[in-house]
């Protein structure tokens, strides 16, 4: 089932990622919470509520008056309901969170209809020191009326407990649901067969094979850990794709090309070391082609004075493969840089660039436009980072090849989370230069 998540970003749980399997559930460190978190010194007995409506999910706040209270983005959820426990702790409110996307000067039309209390996909929560963002599945979530908990099995992250009324009363729904289901799919296996006879005497076998064959071409073709949930909006993508910039630069007898993204204040524009450099690891001219394959496409040459290598680190030679070239005209409106510490393994990010390494340009001009390809995180190990603790290695499910490099690797709020540096695209893995490096050279 497709469940909404909590991505917790604090505390002892930071990382993990809690479903919401209900409509309804209550958040806290008490036993009877549907949600019962451990580890949070200033996380109420039952410090909130959580509701769907349909479209988000309505906070309600539990922890009474001078308690830490529920925030969302910044905004006080409403209170609802006395504390049933122990008096609140009285701790600060905390500060205003920052918004996941760039600042607008267009009203938020859906804040204003959906209140304070609305907790919106990508918005996080605040109850106290616990923090976590919300994550919904495209289509909306799904919920089950009860937990299915057994010796073999457990619905929810192990920090989460469910009390015995909730186990008991999944156990007897979990018996008359088995043979409901049993029931529907011997119905299913006998129609199916009453189908094949009968399409292979009215000779409608070919036809059915005909249509398998289109389903195995549209399927997409590197994703060997599963196929990543393709969420990103056609507004958030059109931007990307105008900021990501095919590079070509001379070699001997013909062209070397990569990919790269403008940022910063869009005078800025990031790619990989090696697709700037000579085989002495000197920086060279470079042509850059801006709206690459579309009827705005232009290009702009640069001089190797334009270009900013990144200072090789001891141990740190992957992710010092990143370059930056100024530009004398704003092309394209920037990229915003986000963390790749609030990835979560298995989560979904959006790879761009031109994958495909051409050795002679087009006489024509005609060039390809730029691709957006799903992919799964497969890792994140984090270390030690200018001076911080930060993700050092982004390891993502899906085969990239040269043209691909310097390419954005986004969220799906559009902020860059990592470049593309390298890939093998016989095992289906590709490598990206987390964001902390990036912010660091910018």
């Amino acid at each position: 089932m497709n469940y909404a998540t909590l991505n917790v970003l604090s505390g002892p749980l930071h990382g993990q990622t809690l479903r919401l399997h209900q409509r309804e559930m209550t958040i806290g460190c008490d036993d009877a919470c549907d949600l019962k978190l451990h580890g949070y010194s200033s996380l109420a007995a039952r410090h909130a509520r959580l509701v769907w409506d349909g479209q988000h999910f309505q906070v309600r706040d539990l922890s009474g008056d001078g308690g830490t209270g529920a925030w969302i983005e910044g905004r006080s959820a409403p209170r609802h309901a006395p504390p049933r426990h122990a008096p609140p702790r009285n701790v600060t409110p905390p500060p205003t969170t920052h918004t996941l996307l760039p600042s607008s000067n267009e009203p938020d039309n859906e804040s204003a209809t959906t209140g304070p209390g609305s907790l919106r996909a990508g918005e996080c929560i605040e109850l106290g020191d616990f923090v976590a963002r919300l994550w919904l599945p495209q289509g909306g979530p799904q919920f089950v009326d009860a937990i299915v908990v057994d010796a073999r099995s457990v619905a929810v992250s192990p920090s989460v407990q469910v009390s015995t009324v909730a186990r008991s009363a999944a156990v007897s729904n979990l018996k008359f649901i088995r043979s409901v289901v049993t029931a529907f799919c011997v119905t299913l296996i006998c129609l199916a067969g009453v189908w094949r006879l009968t399409s292979s005497l009215n000779g409608t076998l070919e036809k059915d094979t005909m249509a398998a064959a289109q389903v195995r071409e549209t399927a997409p073709l590197n994703s060997p850990r599963g196929t990543p949930v393709y969420n990103l909006s056609p507004e958030i993508a059109e931007k990307a794709k105008a900021a990501t910039v095919f590079i070509a630069r001379r070699v001997s007898g013909g062209w070397m090309s990569g990919s790269g993204f403008v940022t910063g204040d869009g005078y800025r524009l990031v790619t990989n070391r090696h697709v700037v450099v000579d085989d002495t690891g000197q920086p060279q001219p470079c042509l850059l082609v801006f709206n690459c394959g579309t009827a705005q496409q232009s290009q702009q040459e640069i001089q190797a004075s334009s270009i900013k290598l990144a200072p090789q680190l001891a141990g740190e030679e992957f992710n010092s493969d990143l370059a930056v070239i100024s530009l004398t005209t704003y092309v394209a409106a920037p990229l915003p840089m986000g963390r790749a510490e609030d990835l979560t393994v298995a989560s979904t990010v959006y790879a761009l660039g031109f994958p495909m390494n051409l050795g002679m340009l087009p006489d024509n001009n005609t060039l390809p436009a730029v691709a957006v390809a799903a992919e799964s995180v497969d890792r994140l190990q984090q270390g030690a980072a200018y001076g911080t603790t930060a993700v050092t290695i982004l390891q993502l499910g899906g085969a990239v090849t040269h043209g691909n490099s310097g390419g954005p690797v986004i969220n799906e709020y559009g902020q860059v989370v990592g470049v593309i540096s390298r890939g093998d695209t016989a095992t289906g893995t590709a490598f990206a230069v987390p964001s902390v490096y990036v912010n660091a050279l910018l």
